[in-house]
């Protein structure tokens, strides 16, 4: 499995606990705008809705087929709530929606795999906030 144990705790999606990612994924945040130009050519806008959080490329190698079985089941619904550590050092809950999943079939034990390697998705933000709260 890969990560290291003592931070474990990083992800949690549907009440699921993941493994810890490896080291080359990314923390994104990006802002939503609302702008063009005006009649000058001068552009004009504001920013609208809350920063959004993009979990990019979390990957993991040498996953056992039941660990990744469980963890795609967790991403089955179209949205799921997720608890991760952002890039602020702070703990966030959200509800997000995971992209494709892929992973590589490592090791066949007759007609079915037993590891799989180079296992990847991405989580993104819905926006969706309630009362000051993430959705």
């Amino acid at each position: 499995m890969s990560g290291r144990t003592d931070t474990d705790l990083f992800l949690k999606v549907g009440g699921v606990q993941f493994p810890t990612p490896m080291r080359d994924f990314e923390i994104v945040r990006s802002q939503l705008v609302d702008s063009g130009r005006n009649a000058n050519g001068v552009v004009t806008g504001q920013k609208i809705g809350p920063k959004l959080w993009k979990l990019n490329n979390l990957h993991w190698q040498g996953l056992d087929a039941t660990l990744w079985a469980t963890m795609q089941a967790a991403l089955e619904p179209f949205y799921v709530e997720v608890d991760f550590t952002g890039d602020d050092n702070q703990r966030h809950h959200l509800l997000m929606y995971p992209g494709d999943t892929t992973g590589k079939p490592y090791y066949l034990n007759g007609v079915q795999y037993d590891m799989y390697e180079n296992c990847k998705f991405n989580l993104i933000d819905t926006g969706k906030r309630e009362n000051g709260k993430y959705y």
